[in-house]
């Protein structure tokens, strides 16, 4: 059986100018990174008053799919074919830079 390849990224990782605990969070706090033959773009995001953690990722050769997670529990993307963006986000909980509010991806 295949393993399981899953990266994680704790949110308290990101370095995000011009926020405090408090808030300040941009319209979008990413970070991107090229693991696996695709690109994973992942952090928070506030289209409004509220700030969702995100999860982006794309692969043009394998299937795929993302997952954002708040303290209250994950949510996954759907599958997507080689080509595809898989894209999921989660209000953030928690203290914004606290292990709470993670994601991941997952290629196979």
């Amino acid at each position: 059986m295949k393993q399981k390849k899953r990266i994680t990224a704790l949110m308290a990782g990101l370095v995000l100018v011009g926020t405090s605990v408090f808030g300040g969070v941009s319209a979008a706090s990413a970070v991107v990174k090229y693991p696996e033959g695709g690109t994973w773009r992942y952090g928070f995001v506030e289209p409004s008053s509220t700030i969702f953690v995100f999860s982006k990722y794309d692969h043009p050769r394998k299937k795929h799919r993302s997952t954002a997670c708040n303290k209250r529990g994950c949510v996954r993307s759907l599958d997507m074919a080689p080509g595809k963006t898989a894209y999921i986000a989660v209000q953030a909980t928690g203290a914004l830079f606290g292990v709470t509010n993670r994601a991941y991806y997952y290629v196979y």
